[in-house]
């Protein structure tokens, strides 16, 4: 539900910090599991997919900033090919 909110919400609303300490709290809840579940797949996938997005952190955190104007919007969006 978490994970739905911020993929699917705005961009604007998105609260890093707290999004930092899910995941944090969720990668502690990963490494209590044990070694035994560590060998499954869905273990080393689960983890990826959470080390992918602590990485992201700092990006999103950079581009919430209030300094970013609608050129750098449109500099971003012409290096990605994408419109947002």
């Amino acid at each position: 539900e978490m994970w739905e909110g911020w993929k699917m919400g705005k961009f604007a609303d998105l609260q890093v910090e707290a999004m930092e300490e899910a995941s944090g709290r969720f990668n502690k809840e990963l490494q209590k599991l044990g070694r035994e579940i560590k060998s499954w797949k869905t273990w080393e996938a689960t983890k990826d997919k959470v080390d992918q997005f602590k990485k992201a952190l700092p990006l999103i955190q950079d581009l919430r900033n209030e300094a970013l104007r609608d050129r750098h919007w449109a500099q971003l969006m012409d290096q990605i090919g994408k419109t947002f």
